[in-house]
């Protein structure tokens, strides 16, 4: 991709931001987030509202809105239910349409299939990556050492324990800088994080991502971790907190190998972010 065209998607006029929420894949989750058949999440990006959907274990995300009449599909952030529109009964699957009497449409052909607005959506490994018109191949994007730890990561991954949603009074920028840079933690997770007892950590970056690794100095979480590894039969042989950052958005941590956490910041407003 041509300089000038990356730096259109970077600059951060309103527009502009648009275009870098349309042009980078996104990892919006995980496949044990919606395990089930007619599982959903909905993302939001300022105006525009997505639904990441398991039909029958196909992962595929559309836009909010029936293409018919453009009514919302989903009110929820998140649940279990068909793709049904509320309006007039429209059923979507990713690769059929139901229209109640579609005979009397007779601008649509027989054999025509209508969907709402699809993005993109690959299951790398057990991630959720989504993009509507992607710049980059999603490997490209991620760089080889990252492509490593999500296979790794993604494999091990085989139940979703909780899902928290926060709000940050903040622009979107500024909540992804401050959760990457690690001088706060003492401070703000003193309770949580900070009782690893970790380091300033050892920052690699790449183009589009970086992996972060701090050390752990609280014995008794070494010793913890270690007694927990001898009882499992697959274990990630990591050492320390790991901290994987995937522009523009998403952040992947865990701790020993043992547990893993995934943050995902959505843009709501220029001073609101989820």
């Amino acid at each position: 991709m041509e300089g000038k065209n990356i730096s259109k998607v970077l600059s951060w006029d309103k527009e502009s931001e648009i275009n870098l929420i349309r042009s980078f894949w996104h990892c919006v989750g995980h496949i044990k987030d919606i395990p089930n058949n007619n599982d959903f999440f909905k993302i939001t990006f300022f105006d525009l509202e997505l639904i990441t959907h398991n039909t029958n274990n196909v992962f595929w995300t559309f836009e909010n809105k029936c293409p018919h009449r453009g009514s919302k599909l989903f009110k929820e952030s998140r649940g279990n239910s068909s793709i049904v529109c509320p309006y007039h009964s429209w059923k979507f699957t990713p690769n059929k349409v139901f229209i109640p009497r579609k005979e009397t449409f007779k601008m649509i052909n027989e054999d025509e299939i209508i969907h709402p607005e699809k993005w993109q959506t690959i299951n790398y490994f057990g991630f959720l990556f989504i993009c509507k018109s992607p710049l980059f191949d999603l490997e490209v994007q991620l760089g080889i050492d990252v492509c490593e730890q999500l296979k790794i990561m993604g494999n091990s991954i085989n139940k979703v324990h909780t899902t928290q949603k926060i709000i940050f009074n903040s622009n979107w920028k500024i909540s992804i800088e401050n959760a990457l840079e690690p001088y706060h933690v003492g401070k703000i997770h003193k309770n949580t994080l900070a009782n690893l007892g970790i380091d300033d950590g050892d920052n690699k970056l790449y183009k589009w991502t970086s992996i972060l690794i701090h050390k752990i100095s609280s014995k008794r979480v070494i010793k913890t971790s270690e007694l927990i590894k001898k009882f499992l039969k697959d274990n990630i042989q990591y050492k320390g907190y790991w901290s994987v950052y995937i522009f523009p958005f998403a952040m992947i941590s865990s701790t020993e190998g043992l547990t893993f956490a995934h943050q995902f910041y959505q843009p709501l407003s220029d001073t609101k972010t989820d």
